[in-house]
Formats: structure tokens, C-alpha cells, sequence
């Protein structure tokens, strides 16, 4: 390892103070959603979205079990306290995470102003991106990181979206 390396210690009480910054944060942006459409089924889904975005985090540690583990046997070495730590991501190295990808909040936004102007739109646009803004704030990461499109062009590897 490189003497300028950050080392980055997993553990789920780190991971559990993250979420608890998401919590705080999605409430917030539930609210706005609610008082500005009035929607309380938005405002829920908008509270949904951005707090448990992370579930996407499933598809990457299922991926890094099936390759890393033994195909679909590997499956069955789910550990939760090494899901809920990341700890997997020093093994797998790699950062897929579907719907962590500006792209996503873009392309709703867009739809809501120029095409379909429903209160969901919004709601998706602004949970996802509140969900960033949180990462942003709280991972060691480079501005392009949530770029589903950047990723993938880098082939899906953690070390390009380091700083």
C-alpha cells in the first residue's frame, strides 16, 4: 500500500452513523416534498427512496459473493455484519451500485420540467440526490463517483472513484 493511501477501517457502528445522517436528512426532504404537493403517499415514497437507496448495495456484495465465494454457493455465505460494515468492498473492489448514478436524478428532473411535471418526478430527483449530497459529505470520494456513466467506463473499479 502507498504511504498516501487512506486506510478505511469497515465497521458497522461507522456504517449505522452514516444511515442515521440519511435518516435525518430524508425526513427533511419527505417534509419539503410533503408541504410543497401536499401528497403524503410522495412524501412517504420520497422518505423510502432517499433513506433506503443503500439497498442497492445488495447487488454488489451479492455479485462479489457469486465471484469471490464459489458461484452460487457463495450465495449462501451472506453475512450481515459483513454486508452492513462494507468490509466486502476491500475484497471485491469494485463499485457497481445501480442506482447511486446522477443520471437517475437528472433524467427525473428533466422529465419534470419539460415533459411530465407530477410531484414523483420531483420526489425521485430530490431523494436521490439527497442521498448523494449525504455520500458526498461522509465517503472519500471524487465528484464523478455517482456517475453510473464514469463508472462504467472505468470498469466498475473502487480506485477511480477515490480521491
Amino acid at each position: 500500500m502507498e504511504v498516501s493511501e487512506k486506510v478505511c477501517i469497515p465497521s458497522v457502528s461507522k456504517t449505522l452513523k452514516h444511515e442515521l445522517v440519511h435518516l435525518i436528512v430524508s425526513i427533511g426532504v419527505a417534509i419539503f416534498i410533503h408541504v410543497t404537493y401536499g401528497d403524503i403517499l410522495v412524501s412517504i415514497f420520497t422518505f423510502a427512496l432517499a433513506m433506503f437507496l443503500d439497498a442497492d448495495h445488495l447487488f454488489d456484495y451479492c455479485l462479489h459473493l457469486y465471484k469471490n465465494e464459489g458461484g452460487i454457493s457463495g450465495l449462501f455465505k451472506f453475512s450481515a455484519k459483513e454486508f452492513l460494515s462494507g468490509a466486502y468492498f476491500q475484497k471485491w473492489q469494485k463499485f457497481i451500485t445501480p442506482l447511486h448514478a446522477w443520471e437517475i436524478a437528472i433524467g427525473s428532473l428533466l422529465l419534470y420540467f419539460f415533459w411530465l411535471p407530477y410531484p414523483i418526478f420531483m420526489s425521485i430527483a430530490l431523494a436521490l440526490s439527497s442521498h448523494y449530497l449525504v455520500d458526498y459529505a461522509t465517503n472519500d470520494v471524487n465528484k464523478k463517483a455517482y456517475f453510473i456513466m464514469y463508472r462504467a467506463k472505468n470498469g466498475f473499479v473502487k480506485k477511480a472513484i477515490s480521491r
